[in-house]
């Protein structure tokens, strides 16, 4: 199946995840990738820090560090930059962290992650906010290097190893903080704080619902991969018309695309051909074996 009309969401995880979380996925997506200002593209989560690692609560606690990928050098970066959260999250009970991705050959756009942890009843909660942007690579430098005091970023690649921790001075609320490094638009931050973003993500998540189980049985019914695939496609298209919205083709970065399965990747994103492999999952380019260990299938031509 060509990547025209290949689903950017991975086929995969619709069979072997649960529906909370597979709606989840398609709701990210469609916000994150939806077209409009950047206050309307915010992608509010809440997880939760347990045995060194972030679980999300939607897809029965599992580890998000089990569904890294390492298709790409930009892929082993980032998921240096996974570790650097899990090893920030265990030193710290209250605080506030900021991950940056930088623009690239993967990546379009810059795209940021804000870490709020919490210690509650001795559990850690983690509220994380997917923030698009438009920064350039040395725009995202210099917003790492006036947050962070005691080192020296030189690299865009750099910053997505790291995890920027800081801290507002007394009572400022760190949206308005951050506002002050140029990190995004002064209405993200009043999305933020008044309720927008929430109120925006949760109409995805209904319409996501929505979407999904009206499908579900033409899924599970399906007999073939290009069967099942164009089931996810349709769902894709259908996120579209219920919010009335274009929803752009590549996958977003900031929470999913990263730390989870969820997404079709590399060449999806770059506009090339791709087929995905029904066995595994993995993206094979036309013409070539499934690069998985042990997985012999072949994509066509």
């Amino acid at each position: 199946m060509p990547e025209r009309d290949n689903p950017v969401l991975n086929v995969v995880g619709f069979e072997q995840r649960p529906a909370e979380a597979v709606v989840e996925d398609i709701a990210s997506w469609a916000v994150e990738n939806g077209e409009g200002p950047l206050e309307q593209r915010i992608n509010p989560r809440v997880m939760f820090f347990e045995n060194g690692e972030l679980v999300d609560p939607k897809d029965n606690f599992k580890p998000l560090g089990q569904g890294l990928r390492v298709e790409t050098p930009t892929d082993r970066l980032e998921n240096q930059g996974y570790r650097d959260v899990c090893r920030w999250l265990k030193a710290t009970n209250f605080g506030y962290g900021l991950w940056i991705s930088p623009p690239n050959g993967e990546y379009p756009e810059s795209r940021f992650v804000v870490y709020q942890v919490e210690l509650q009843d001795n559990q850690k909660i983690v509220c994380l906010w997917g923030l698009c942007g438009f920064q350039t690579g040395k725009q995202c430098l210099a917003i790492a290097n006036q947050l962070q005091k005691d080192r020296t970023f030189c690299l865009p690649d750099e910053l997505r190893t790291k995890v920027i921790a800081f801290e507002p001075p007394g009572s400022t609320p760190w949206t308005y903080y951050l506002n002050l490094f140029a990190v995004a638009p002064l209405e993200v931050w009043q999305a933020i704080e008044s309720g927008d973003a929430q109120k925006a993500k949760q109409k995805a998540l209904d319409q996501a619902e929505r979407a999904y189980r009206e499908r579900k049985q033409q899924f599970d019914r399906a007999a073939s991969w290009e069967e099942k695939a164009r089931v996810v496609f349709d769902i894709e298209a259908s996120m579209q018309l219920r919010l009335e919205r274009r929803i752009q083709a590549g996958p977003c970065v900031s929470l999913q695309n990263i730390f989870t399965t969820v997404f079709n990747k590399t060449e999806t994103r770059e506009g090339g051909k791709v087929y995905i492999c029904p066995v595994c999952g993995a993206r094979v380019k036309p013409g070539q074996k499934c690069p998985v260990q042990g997985c012999n299938w072949r994509a066509p031509q």
